[in-house]
């Protein structure tokens, strides 16, 4: 991760703009040393230099809060980046997730399971297990029972949808 800083230091001193996939490969690269504060701060330059985050730039920022056990900046970023009209992909809500899992709250992490199903963003297997996760470490046994059933009806509509006819596996 340092060395990826001294390169954008380097690129900046020689004239050399960075663009948004620098930048992402720096969060990227502070993310990886769990340097969470650092690719925070990277988002705040990319900000003032006019560069404009994309949807990878984001996920990479919340892998890296959700790497330093930040969920609240986790959410956070979730937030900017509706502000800043990038939309959310099944990376970035799964990155969020798995962040409220390891911070134990897992009522965010449901209502953010049912957030990427209003907004037509369709969870996988990541989004489920993670949630699930939440609930088990706050022994809600009854809220992952219901999330089974959820998670059910979601691959059946996702294999009606693909025109494949229900192998008639259960998840309960």
């Amino acid at each position: 991760w340092q060395q990826a800083l001294g390169l954008l230091a380097v690129m900046q001193q020689t004239a050399v703009l960075p663009d948004v996939i620098s930048y992402t490969a720096a969060i990227s690269a502070c993310e990886k040393g769990q340097q969470w504060q650092q690719a925070l701060g990277l988002l705040a330059v990319m900000q003032q230099t006019a560069v404009l985050p994309n949807v990878i730039s984001f996920s990479a920022l919340i892998s890296a809060c959700e790497k330093g056990q930040q969920w609240q900046q986790a959410l956070g970023l979730l937030v900017v980046m509706q502000q800043t009209a990038v939309l959310p992909d099944v990376i970035s809500y799964n990155a969020v997730i798995a962040s409220c899992e390891k911070g134990q709250q897992w009522q965010q992490a449901l209502r953010l399971l049912a957030v990427m199903q209003q907004t037509a963003v369709l969870p996988d297997i990541i989004s489920f297990s993670a949630v699930l996760g939440a609930c088990e470490m706050a022994q809600q046994c009854q809220r992952a029972l219901g999330l089974l059933a959820v998670m059910q009806q979601t691959v059946l509509h996702y294999l009606q949808c693909q025109g494949i006819r229900s192998p008639g596996v259960s998840f309960l």
